[in-house]
């Protein structure tokens, strides 16, 4: 019966190498395990593939890889040496033609054409540092990105660069720069504390005040810190209207209506009347003669029907000018004026 099997397997196995370009040499056992020797109908070469392997078709001729290999290496400016197997990964031993280097790339990079020689790479990066004015130490991996650790010459600090941005030129050294903000903060009246990648924190020394400055501010002394910055407020001088009078002031608060809140306030005296109390005699005595109503009886939709304020103008300026403004205006307004003047 077994033997009747065995034959069976066999006729399947040759019906299989047939099938995949092989032909049928001989089956055996080797360390409990089936094994098939079948030759290569393109090259000849004898192969020995494992039944199981066989029967899903994973299985390649080993003669016509390296061939492939060969190929591939000579296509790439490189010369094949070995094909070796390293921790379950396929690995191809080359030699550069360039500089005689011998690499170890991985069979699938190599047949996708990713692959450079590290003896040329580190002859590139040390022409670019030297051409940038570093010196390089050694060529590491870290987080799967790539990075040149080299010296400056000028101030043989250490620094660690990305192998792009070295070889775009867009590197400079942390210690120089450091030292070329450190000079600008004490030519701008400065202690300068740390440096991040985008800011600079630096204290005054007139207040002690710690400030954040950009990096491009800095260096073109485009900063001031709070205690140099000057303060500006905001005012309205308005023109108020009513009857044949009109009356020029200054305010904080902004008017865009027929009335202003801050001037009803005022005139119902809900707080402290902040301008010359004859501009409120006035707008009361006139406001009694044009509603014919005694000044009690007023009330504030009187105001808001008679007396008409106008902005003029806007002023932005310094606390301190904005009060002598204001002072000024009610110095020259003690005294109504006649509209018919304007």
């Amino acid at each position: 019966m077994t033997t009747e099997k065995q034959k069976l397997r066999i006729i399947k196995y040759k019906a299989k190498c047939e099938e995949l370009c092989y032909k049928y040499i001989e089956h055996f056992v080797k360390n409990k395990k089936s094994y098939m020797k079948v030759k290569c109908n393109k090259c000849n070469f004898i192969n020995n593939f494992g039944s199981s392997a066989l029967m899903r078709r994973n299985i390649r001729c080993n003669n016509c890889l390296i061939i492939k290999y060969q190929s591939k290496c000579l296509e790439l400016g490189y010369e094949y040496i070995e094909y070796f197997k390293k921790n379950k990964t396929f690995y191809i031993k080359c030699k550069c033609n360039k500089c005689d280097f011998i690499n170890d790339f991985g069979s699938s990079s190599l047949m996708r054409g990713n692959i450079r020689c590290n003896n040329c790479l580190i002859i590139k990066y040390k022409s670019k540092c030297l051409e940038l004015g570093h010196e390089l130490i050694e060529y590491f991996r870290k987080n799967k990105n790539s990075y040149i650790k080299c010296k400056c010459n000028k101030c043989n600090f250490i620094n660690d660069f990305q192998y792009g941005h070295l070889m775009k030129g867009n590197i400079r050294c942390n210690n120089c720069l450091i030292i070329k903000y450190k000079s600008k903060c004490l030519e701008l009246g400065y202690e300068f504390i740390e440096h991040t990648p985008n800011k600079i924190r630096c204290k005054c020394n007139e207040c002690n005040f710690m400030n954040d400055f950009d990096n491009g501010s800095l260096m073109k002394n485009s900063v001031k810190c709070k205690c140099k910055k000057k303060k500006f407020s905001r005012g309205f001088i308005y023109k108020l209207i009513i009857g044949p009078y009109y009356y020029i002031g200054l305010t904080d608060t902004t008017i865009n209506t027929r009335y202003s809140g801050h001037m009803v306030s005022c005139f119902n005296e809900k707080k402290s009347i902040r301008y010359n109390s004859k501009i409120y005699k006035i707008i009361r005595e006139e406001l009694c003669r044009i509603t014919k109503k005694s000044i009690d009886n007023i009330i504030q939709k009187d105001f808001k029907k008679y007396v008409l304020v106008k902005q003029v103008k806007i002023v932005k300026t310094s606390r301190e000018d904005l009060k002598t403004l204001e002072s000024e205006l009610i110095n020259i307004n003690n005294n109504w004026c006649l509209n018919s003047i304007l």
